[in-house]
């Protein structure tokens, strides 16, 4: 979840763009419709450029199934450039990344490290160990270690638009490349995952007044779609996803549905008058209200 949060603190920053300067903002929770259980889940402390410099997650739910791990984070600034990342897990487990930038002020590498106990060297993590797979507490070393799990290279093309996320050579996932095209307009016309050279999953975008939409397709190894083999162990659905825009480009709603047409989700967005996001509310495939956040600034 620790992607999620840098995602989440990106989006922050460039909202606090707008109107008013705020130091402080706190994420209140509540499930269906039960306003009066909420509680507050984030806090986030920005600095004098609107840019995040801390935030924690503690009982930060996505949706009814969906929790992030709860973390404190810290991020830290040359001028408005994020250079460093740093956070600590409920486990006492800690993560950093580090950004570098080219001359333009682009992304160019994102390095992870991660600071835990590892399974130790002499453990079997096949299945002909007794138990099969599991693995319990007295197989993890002692103390905890640093170790990179990632490194990250990102290419642009000649208008400035990112075309390749490379993770090749270390990565803490099998989807480790991605690319995108773009159209006339500079608009993600293709997003594409790989593990190596193994097509995972494309995205086809196309736009509209007021929104744009993208559906997303799963392949198997041969390269054959998922979705036409419900009896596949990796079978995976086709989702579209829809979103409307309000006149500042923000998002307003999504909508998500499989291939049949069928909802899966939803979230609606509101905007303060600041342009800052106010709330967000996720709702289940008949339209019940699942997880509603409510953000406010100080």
């Amino acid at each position: 979840m620790l992607r999620f949060a840098i995602v989440l603190s990106l989006f922050f920053s460039w909202t606090s763009s707008f109107g008013q300067h705020f130091t402080k903002c706190k994420i209140y929770q509540f499930p269906g419709t039960d306003s009066l259980s909420q509680k507050l889940v984030s806090e986030e402390i920005y600095n004098d450029k609107g840019r995040i410099t801390s935030y924690y997650y503690k009982g930060y739910k996505e949706s009814s199934s969906v929790s992030n791990t709860d973390v404190k984070n810290f991020d830290f600034y040359r001028d408005t450039l994020l250079i460093l990342s740093t956070s600590i897990d409920e486990n006492g487990d800690s993560g950093k990344t580090i950004y570098s930038y080219n001359a333009s002020g682009q992304l160019i590498k994102e390095e992870f490290f991660r600071y835990e106990k590892r399974l130790r060297s002499d453990v079997d993590k096949g299945y002909g160990r007794p138990g099969g797979c599991i693995v319990t507490a007295a197989d993890y070393e002692k103390e905890r270690t640093w170790k990179q799990t990632s490194e990250i290279n990102f290419s642009y093309d000649s208008r400035g638009n990112k075309i390749l996320y490379d993770a090749t050579k270390l990565h803490f996932t099998s989807q480790n490349k991605y690319t995108w095209t773009y159209d006339d307009s500079n608009r993600v016309v293709t997003y594409n995952s790989y593990d190596g050279d193994r097509l995972i999953w494309t995205e086809h975008y196309s736009y509209y007044q007021g929104g744009y939409k993208f559906t997303r397709t799963w392949y198997n190894a041969d390269g054959s779609e998922t979705q036409f083999n419900k009896e596949s162990w990796d079978y995976w659905p086709q989702y579209t996803f829809t979103y409307q825009l309000n006149a500042r480009g923000q998002i307003t709603e999504e909508r998500v549905t499989n291939e049949k047409g069928e909802a899966i989700s939803s979230e609606t967005k509101s905007y303060n008058a600041n342009g800052k996001i106010a709330r967000t509310t996720k709702f289940d495939s008949k339209g019940k209200p699942e997880i509603t956040h409510i953000y406010v600034y100080e």
